[in-house]
C-alpha cells in the first residue's frame, strides 16, 4: 500500500438544530438506503416532502414536481454561477462577491478535516464550534494542528 488516505467512508455530522449531514464516497453512497433512484456523486437534500439530487451534470428530485417548484421572493435564494473561474476573476477586479466565499469554503474545509480526525481515531466526536475545540477529548484536539517545520512558526 503506498497511502493510508481513505477511499471508502461514512461520516455523519448531527448539528444542534436536528441537521444530519452524511458525507461518504461514490460507491458508498449508491448502496445507502436513504439514497434515491441509484444516484452518487452530488449532493442530495432528503426531506418531508421528498428529495432533491445535484450534482455537475444534472438535477433530479422525487416526486419529479420538486424540480419545476419556484422559489418564492421571500425564500433563500443561492448564488448561481455558470463559471466559478470567471466568477472568481469577477469578483476580485470588481470587489463584488464570489459565488463561493471564503467563509463558506473554510467551513466546508473544517468540516471535512473534523470529519478526518473521527475517520482517524475510528470513533464518535464532539466538536463544540464556539470553542473551536472537541468536548473532553485532548487526544482528538491534538491533531487540529501540527508542528511547522523551521523555520516556519507563529
Amino acid at each position: 500500500m503506498l497511502t493510508d488516505c481513505a477511499v471508502r467512508w461514512q461520516v455523519e455530522n448531527r448539528y444542534a438544530n436536528g441537521v444530519t449531514l452524511i458525507h461518504m464516497d461514490d460507491q458508498t453512497a449508491r448502496q445507502h438506503p436513504m439514497q434515491k433512484e441509484g444516484h452518487g456523486h452530488g449532493v442530495m437534500f432528503l426531506g418531508t416532502e421528498g428529495w432533491v439530487h445535484v450534482d455537475r451534470q444534472r438535477l433530479d428530485a422525487g416526486p419529479k414536481s420538486l424540480v419545476k417548484e419556484k422559489i418564492g421572493p421571500n425564500e433563500v435564494h443561492l448564488f448561481k454561477s455558470n463559471n466559478h473561474h470567471a466568477n472568481f476573476i469577477d469578483a476580485v477586479k470588481g470587489r463584488t462577491k464570489p459565488a463561493a466565499p471564503i467563509d463558506v469554503a473554510f467551513h466546508t474545509d473544517a468540516l471535512c478535516h473534523l470529519q478526518h480526525i473521527a475517520v482517524t481515531l475510528k470513533r464518535k466526536l464532539r466538536w463544540d464550534a464556539a470553542q473551536e475545540a472537541f468536548v473532553g477529548d485532548d487526544e482528538a484536539n491534538r491533531l487540529l494542528d501540527r508542528p511547522m517545520r523551521a523555520p516556519w512558526k507563529l
